[in-house]
């Protein structure tokens, strides 16, 4: 799809699904193909946070992206450190650390498209997916929680706190 495409008449679309509706389905990969390996915009719950499965996501990633830079640094000092006494050659391929594995099958110009999302004009630029948090004990069996996830949009707390920041937002002029 075109990137200047645009609604008439809508400045803003919000394509909100919940993780276990059977019938929803992202918009961003459809904008472009390099969205479908982003996750969706999380909406944070109704008082500001994250569930207790989403921090426990969180804070392995950064756990792990902590790790994979330090390997990198650490590899980088131990080829400097052979290069100076001269056991490696300066025009050499560096070996790669198993982290750099997602990196190197990037190609140069998808690097932009990991730090953002390109949905065009739609929604002033901004995101267009965003995903409701489940509940903890939807966590126990996702094809129970299925049959009516497709229901239950309008009884969700988030759902409204999200709408209203939106509409918020609107009114003030803000884009952020």
């Amino acid at each position: 799809m075109d990137l200047n495409y645009s609604l008439p008449g809508c400045k803003r679309l919000f394509n909100i699904f919940h993780p276990y509706d059977p019938a929803a389905y992202r918009i961003e990969p459809l904008l472009d193909r390099k969205n479908a390996a982003l996750e969706p915009e999380i909406i944070t719950n109704w008082n500001g946070g994250f569930r207790v499965q989403y921090r426990t996501k969180i804070l392995w990633q950064k756990i792990i992206d902590q790790t994979c830079e330090t390997q990198r640094e650490w590899m980088k000092k131990v080829e400097s450190g052979m290069r100076d006494v001269g056991l490696l050659d300066d025009d050499s391929g560096q070996a790669s650390p198993k982290c750099d594995k997602r990196l190197n099958s990037l190609e140069i110009g998808d690097v932009e498209s990991v730090s953002s999302v390109r949905c065009g004009k739609l929604n002033e630029g901004r995101r267009v997916d965003y995903m409701l948090q489940e509940k903890e004990i939807e966590n126990a069996n996702e094809y129970v929680f299925a049959i009516g996830a497709h229901s239950a949009y309008w009884d969700e707390k988030d759902l409204a706190s999200f709408i209203a920041q939106e509409i918020w937002r609107g009114e003030n002029g803000n884009s952020t």
